[in-house]
């Protein structure tokens, strides 16, 4: 099912087991400089900050937080999480923490989407 959320977070609709997610998108970065990415998931998870894997905790396992640090400039950039749950326990947070900027869950506010044309329009010669 494809869906816009607001923030990185396990939709109402999943159900309780045996299911896979994937977020896409853009982040905006405040300021230049080095960036932490933090995952807390339940089961396993990875990251993508444009072409770059940041972070992969595959794995069956219960929450706990992985972490990847990555330069960055301030601005738009491309993000991809995904994770899946087997059995059991669930739970899926990202967090961030960057220059002036405390570690805490990534705001909504900094998550950007591609928008979609609804028109065919064609290019002009």
């Amino acid at each position: 099912k494809d869906t816009i959320a607001d923030s990185v977070a396990i939709p109402s609709f999943a159900r309780p087991e045996d299911y896979a997610l994937r977020f896409t998108g853009f982040v905006n970065i405040p300021s230049d400089g080095m960036w932490e990415f933090i995952i807390d998931s339940d089961d396993g998870s990875a990251l993508y900050i444009g072409d770059t894997l940041l972070i992969n905790n595959d794995g069956v396992h219960g929450e706990g937080e992985v972490s990847g640090e990555i330069a960055l400039k301030a601005g738009l950039h491309p993000i991809e999480l995904v994770m899946f749950q087997a059995k059991g326990g669930q739970g899926l947070k990202l967090l961030l923490k960057g220059p002036g900027f405390e570690k805490q869950i990534v705001p909504p506010s900094m998550f950007l989407r591609e928008a979609k044309s609804k028109s065919k329009s064609k290019g002009t010669r």
